[in-house]
């Protein structure tokens, strides 16, 4: 409800319900934020958790050579969907992706990398319960990176690229 007074006697004049204080969005959380760059054009979904966003709700990124927005889709005050393009020049880094419901607005990052590149694994096998240190040479590793190896029975210790697999 907004109330008007018009001076000291100049009359009150009450309107119900004719105006709201929306909330800016917020966010939760960004699933799938991380954009591993290819050779070719990529299609890539992009999902945001969090609250207030709405059907007038638009995303801006920066820096956003390579990136389009090819829609966004409203699914719930707590969910978004962005179905984005990112071309084969767009740039690596991180970008903002500034989130506006139409009262205010958020801003959150995805960051798009350079694909890993494995020259040589050295040795290229061991010995069932040999324990071995395996060296995995190339590019564009990033801290934090991990190694599966499939089959049964198999441990794998990880320090970025040094790797101990322990083989039964």
């Amino acid at each position: 409800d907004v109330t008007f007074i018009n001076g000291d006697n100049g009359g009150v004049r009450k309107l119900e319900k004719s105006f709201n204080v929306l909330a800016s969005p917020v966010i939760s959380s960004i699933e799938s934020n991380v954009v591993v760059k290819s050779t070719e054009d990529a299609k890539v979904r992009i999902n945001i958790y969090g609250e207030e966003f709405n059907e007038n709700t638009t995303i801006d990124i920066t820096n956003d050579t390579g990136i389009t927005i090819d829609k966004i889709y409203f699914a719930g005050g707590g969910n978004l969907r962005i179905d984005m393009t990112i071309s084969s020049y767009a740039v690596v880094g991180k970008h903002d992706i500034i989130i506006n419901n139409g009262s205010g607005s958020t801003i959150s990052q995805i960051n798009i990398v350079e694909p890993v590149l494995i020259d040589r694994i050295s040795p290229p096998c061991i010995n069932q319960g040999q324990m071995k240190e395996i060296k995995i040479e190339g590019t564009n590793f990033l801290a934090g990176a991990t190694l599966e190896i499939p089959g049964s029975g198999i441990t794998v210790d990880s320090d970025s690229i040094n790797v101990y697999a322990t083989g039964k």
